[in-house]
């Protein structure tokens, strides 16, 4: 699980709210937002934004990394993908090798 890293000054997100939306802006950290069968494009949004600020997207989206995509950044995206979705979705794309891959099965 992402935790915050105040060395790096990015915003690093939590799950440890579960389903909630509510933000607890005392200690810097956000809930995943939890992929459900209505709310796609509203979930690929905001992890999208999730993605980014964790420096991450670029392993979903690798035509867009420079230089290609660095392992420990594919990491981070599987790790805040998975927390975003529930046990039947985790097991149907855990023979997905990147965060590009389980991205596009989603």
């Amino acid at each position: 699980m992402p935790r915050e890293d105040s060395s790096s000054g990015k915003a690093i997100v939590s799950s440890g709210l579960g389903n909630s939306m509510a933000a607890t802006a005392t200690t810097g950290r956000l809930p995943f937002p939890m992929l459900t069968r209505t709310n796609y494009a509203a979930w690929a949004i905001r992890m999208k934004y999730i993605l980014r600020t964790n420096g991450a997207w670029g392993a979903v989206d690798p035509e867009k990394a420079s230089g290609g995509v660095e392992q420990s950044k594919d990491e981070l995206a599987l790790a805040i993908i998975s927390q975003s979705i529930d046990d039947e979705t985790l097991l149907r794309v855990a023979e997905k090798e990147t965060a590009a891959d389980v991205w596009a099965a989603l």
